[in-house]
């Protein structure tokens, strides 16, 4: 039997650059029906906005979906926030619906909420 001995020593390294990670904020979500109530029928364009931000006040990138859930079901899938439906300079969100026939959605009281899932996006 030979005994060797190994000197203790490191590697040259490979650079690992720590991304930053944000939350993002929804605030002022409303609702808009062509009847200016809280009553949207079969057909109608619903208008959903909100004021959408991160957790340090900064718009959101261009890259970043978001679904729009009635009840936690999409009807606006994988949005992202273009300059048709997110002004980059004030947060603002805006997303058109039509109101689901009666056997998709039938008549009831539902909660039209946005739903993301956590993304990695390049920022310049």
């Amino acid at each position: 039997m030979v005994k060797i001995k190994y000197r203790g020593d490191q590697t040259t390294g490979q650079p690992l650059k720590k991304g930053e990670t944000r939350t993002v904020v929804v605030t002022g979500e409303v609702i808009t029906t062509p009847s200016g109530d809280e009553y949207g029928f079969e057909g109608e364009i619903v208008i959903y906005t909100a004021n959408v931000l991160d957790n340090l006040s900064n718009t959101i990138p261009a890259a970043f979906e978001v679904d729009l859930r009635v009840n936690g079901t999409p009807i606006i899938q994988n949005q992202v926030f273009n300059e048709t439906v997110y002004d980059d300079e004030t947060g603002d969100l805006t997303l058109e619906f039509i109101v689901p026939d009666d056997t998709t959605l039938p008549v009831g009281e539902y909660t039209i909420k946005l739903k993301w899932n956590t993304q990695i996006i390049n920022v310049i």
